[in-house]
């Protein structure tokens, strides 16, 4: 597998010096006064600023590759667990989702899609890896996940002095974000912002209705993205 370290910089931005956009793509969204709205413009940003570079689409297609998956054909789990998390949702009033959540409709979405026995995870918790895995294999699902080191607490966002943590933690961050854009169905934390940049990122046609529009449909905080911007909220 390419090391996720090899890769230079070196000319790495001379092709992004504009935001380029198709005027083909965003022309049925003009509204009345002929002006793209903001939220198309959002996303066509986004999907070009995180645009996966070479060096990153060489990982994605090695870890899919031993997944024994091809894009758009696998789910992605994101589990967020950590005492950083529970306080910030208990901030904001949002219920936290437990693994047994997680797991369920993560298998209720592998039955309706039809899709291979394989599940990529993404969690930087070591435990809530292992008891998925677990889960999983007493299902017959594949758990497929990225080799990096593993907290109970975050590690990310400024709270580590490690330069070398922190490179690992970007890299594993990009790695993650591009497979996970290309799943067909994302399970994750409606409270989470990742789940909203993955969101904008699956998008292969700019949708005019936003993911963050769903209905709540009961007390979980656990929300589906599937590709084309359907967005489901349980």
């Amino acid at each position: 597998m390419a090391s996720a370290m090899n890769w230079s910089n070196v000319h790495a931005h001379d092709d992004d010096r504009l935001l380029r956009l198709d005027l083909a793509d965003v022309r049925e969204h003009l509204g009345s006064s002929g002006r793209v709205s903001s939220t198309v413009f959002r996303t066509m940003a986004t999907q070009h600023l995180f645009k996966p570079r070479p060096w990153v689409q060489r990982i994605v297609s090695c870890y899919l590759h031993e997944c024994g998956v091809v894009a758009e054909n696998f789910i992605t789990t994101f589990i967020r667990m950590s005492p950083e998390k529970e306080a910030e949702d208990k901030a904001h009033g949002v219920q936290v989702a437990t693994l047994a959540e997680h797991v369920n409709l993560t298998l209720a979405e592998y039955h309706e899609w039809a899709l291979p026995p394989v599940v990529y995870l993404q969690t930087s918790n070591p435990h809530a890896l292992s008891n998925f895995k677990s889960a999983m294999s007493s299902a017959g699902m594949r758990v497929c996940y990225t080799d990096n080191l593993r907290s109970e607490h975050d590690t990310w966002g400024g709270r580590i002095n490690s330069d070398e943590q922190k490179m690992s933690d970007a890299v594993t961050g990009v790695v993650n974000l591009a497979i996970g854009s290309q799943a067909t169905a994302f399970v994750s934390s409606s409270s989470s912002s990742w789940t909203w940049l993955t969101s904008s990122l699956m998008n292969r046609t700019i949708q005019p209705q936003s993911a963050r529009s769903c209905k709540k449909m009961s007390d979980s905080s656990l929300v589906i993205v599937s590709r084309g911007g359907a967005c489901q909220q349980y």
